[in-house]
């Protein structure tokens, strides 16, 4: 499956809470949707991570449709990646979904995921 004529199409979820400026999360949150961005095509298009603070931990999962070649995967995820941050900025949790469920991604400052 080859995306690279499309148009990326994303509805994000904001949570309704947010964290404060400068709060150790904003850095766990980034660090999360950085490995989710990396290391998702590797992990059979379905990865769930955490980050490795042990205060204000951020887990994320993203997932992207298994028809999918490593490179469109990465561009799926990369994208939303950045925005994310900037349509739910400081939010304790968010989920974007591409049209079609091409990818998904989720953070949250709970666990939603069996390790």
């Amino acid at each position: 499956m080859d995306l690279g004529n499309l148009a990326f199409t994303f509805t994000y979820l904001c949570s309704d809470q947010v964290y404060d400026s400068g709060d150790p999360y904003g850095d766990n949150v980034v660090f999360v949707l950085n490995n989710l961005v990396m290391l998702t095509q590797g992990q059979g298009y379905d990865f769930y991570t955490w980050s490795p603070s042990p205060t204000a931990i951020a887990y994320g999962h993203a997932a992207c449709y298994t028809g999918m070649d490593y490179y469109n995967c990465y561009s799926c995820l990369f994208t939303p990646r950045h925005e994310v941050l900037q349509f739910c900025p400081n939010r304790l949790g968010a989920q974007l979904h591409m049209e079609d469920n091409y990818c998904t991604m989720r953070y949250e400052e709970y666990q939603f995921f069996d390790n």
